[in-house]
């Protein structure tokens, strides 16, 4: 299950991002990730550890997000440090040439640098990095927003494509509710607490603007400790204040 997290700049959506990802601990509230309490977990805490291997992060800026100075192999294989059990240099190749092939890579790609990469390219690269561990939950934050409209449609496709092939649960976070309605199954907005509107509701929105559809969201009860929290799929809890 997909939910999209839409809002102004300036409005706490990447904040809320990185809290989930466990990058900051809120001010208040909580945040459960498959039946853990993130927020209460310190950086040395084990299962912090198994939550961070469990959930993953694909950046707005493909570019920035990479290391230029590494090839394509060591940045994909980032998070494979994260695995209980260390894996021989065979089986992080082939772990690195896997993913790259369910993003539409070549394997060959792993021996180049990110200067090489055209920017749909890159961000597919970062997909890669993203699902090399199996996650449950991956968080994106303005994935397409630096992409051109034909590259766009194909990373979202591909989204779509992982979501159904990898039961991927997604946090998406982006400014175009275009976007928002082709790839999520609910929408938040960051304005009024943290509203769920379902994807049909959304869809019989599609050509209203931007303040007729924020509107609309504000009509809809804010999640607080009184009312039921925001899922993502089975693993991800978030309670407002």
């Amino acid at each position: 299950r997909s939910v999209g997290l839409v809002g102004q700049s300036g409005g706490g959506k990447s904040t809320l991002a990185r809290s989930v990802l466990a990058l900051d601990k809120p001010t208040s509230g909580r945040i459960s990730f498959d039946g853990m309490e993130t927020s209460a977990l310190d950086d040395h805490d084990a299962q912090m550890a198994l939550a961070r291997r469990e959930m993953q992060v694909v950046f707005q800026d493909p570019y920035g997000s990479f290391n230029p100075r590494q090839t394509v192999e060591r940045l994909v294989a980032e998070p494979l440090h994260l695995e209980e059990k260390p894996l021989s240099r065979t089986e992080r190749r082939e772990r690195i040439a896997f993913a790259l092939e369910e993003v539409g890579m070549p394997a060959d790609a792993m021996r180049r640098y990110p200067h090489e990469f055209s920017g749909g390219q890159r961000q597919r690269l970062a997909i890669a990095r993203a699902i090399i561990t199996r996650p449950k939950l991956v968080v994106c934050d303005e994935p397409v927003s630096a992409l051109y409209v034909s590259i766009r449609a194909q990373i979202l496709d591909l989204f779509a494509k992982l979501n159904d092939e990898l039961g991927l649960a997604y946090l998406f976070i982006t400014h175009d509710l275009t976007v928002a309605r082709a790839i999520t199954h609910a929408v938040g907005h960051d304005g009024h607490g943290l509203a769920a509107m379902p994807a049909k509701d959304y869809s019989a929105l599609g050509k209203k603007d931007v303040a007729d559809i924020v509107a609309y969201v504000r009509t809809v009860p804010p999640v607080t400790r009184e009312t039921a929290p925001v899922r993502l799929g089975p693993v991800l809890r978030v309670m407002t204040a």
